[in-house]
C-alpha cells in the first residue's frame, strides 16, 4: 500500500533543510509500529518560502493506546516520555493527568519546532542521500501568530552589475 505524502511522490517522505520552522498541526494518528504504541503528529510548514505547505511527521512513543489505532485516536503518554514533557513545556497550564490527554488545543495554535534529517535506517545503516527524509524532532513553543522577523531577510550586499543579492 503506497502512502501519499502530498508532494506528488508517493512512498518518499519529504526532505527540507534542518532548522526551526512554524508548523500547523493537521492531524494525529495512533499506530502500532514495531510492536510498540506510537502517536504520529502530521504537521505542515506555514513559513512563507520554498517549503511552505510541506507535510512532516513527528513520531512519539506512548505507554498505551486507548482503543484501536486510528486517526485522532486516544493514548496514554509515557510518564517521562518526550510527548508529555513537550506538552507540559508548551502549555504551562496543561493538566498532566495522563489518561485524559487531548491534543485539541494544539490544532488552534502555531507550533514552533525543530526539524531533523533522518540519515540512518532502523538498523543504523547509513542511507544514500536520495533516501534521506525530514521529521519534526522537537516541539519548542506555541504561538498565536508568526513573528514578522520570520518573514524578513536582511540584505547585506546588493551587486547591481550582476543582479545578485547576498544575504
Amino acid at each position: 500500500m503506497s502512502k501519499d505524502y502530498g508532494l506528488g511522490t508517493p512512498d518518499i517522505p519529504p526532505w527540507i533543510p534542518d532548522g526551526e520552522y512554524h508548523f500547523k498541526l493537521v492531524s494525529h494518528e495512533t499506530v502500532m509500529k514495531f510492536g510498540k504504541p506510537r502517536v504520529i503528529l502530521l504537521m505542515t510548514v506555514i513559513d512563507l518560502g520554498e517549503y511552505h505547505g510541506t507535510a512532516l511527521s513527528c513520531f512519539r512513543n506512548v505507554e498505551r493506546l486507548k482503543g484501536k489505532p486510528c486517526k485522532k485516536g486516544g493514548f496514554v503518554p509515557s510518564r517521562g516520555g518526550d510527548l508529555l514533557i513537550e506538552l507540559c513545556k508548551l502549555m504551562p497550564d496543561f493538566n498532566p493527568r495522563r489518561d485524559r490527554i487531548s491534543l485539541n488545543r494544539l490544532y488552534d495554535k502555531i507550533i514552533y519546532a525543530r526539524t531533523k534529517t533522518v540519515k540512518h535506517n532502523n538498523l543504523k545503516t547509513k542511507l544514500p542521500q536520495q533516501l534521506w527524509w525530514t521529521k519534526v524532532d522537537k516541539l519548542l513553543q506555541l504561538r498565536d501568530e508568526i513573528p514578522v522577523r520570520a518573514f524578513t531577510k536582511t540584505i547585506t550586499n546588493t551587486d547591481t552589475s550582476t543582479n545578485t543579492i547576498t544575504t
